[in-house]
C-alpha cells in the first residue's frame, strides 16, 4: 500500500496498469489464504495463512483505486495495528 501511494501515487500507478494485475492478485490471495487457513491443523500455520489473506483485503481495497477503497484499506491496516 505504501509503495503505490507513497512511492507512485495512486494516478501514475493507474497510468503504468499496475492497478489491474494488483486487483487479480490481490483476490487469488484472499481466496488462497482463507482455505489454506481452513485446511490448517496447527494453530501457527493457521494463524499465519489467515494474517496474508487479511492483508490481502487491504491490497483489494487500495487497488479498487477509490477514495472508499483507499480510506477502508487505510481503516483496516490501522485497526489490526500492523
Amino acid at each position: 500500500m505504501r509503495v503505490i501511494d507513497d512511492v507512485y501515487g495512486i494516478r501514475t500507478a493507474e497510468e503504468l496498469g499496475v492497478l489491474t494485475p494488483l486487483l487479480v492478485v490481490a483476490s487469488a490471495t484472499v481466496i488462497y489464504g482463507s482455505y489454506q487457513a481452513l485446511r490448517a491443523q496447527e494453530i501457527k500455520r493457521r494463524l499465519a495463512f489467515s494474517t496474508v489473506s487479511q492483508v490481502s483485503y487491504v491490497v483489494l481495497g487500495v487497488a479498487m483505486f477509490s477514495v472508499a477503497g483507499t480510506v477502508a484499506g487505510s481503516c483496516t491496516w490501522c485497526i489490526r495495528g500492523s
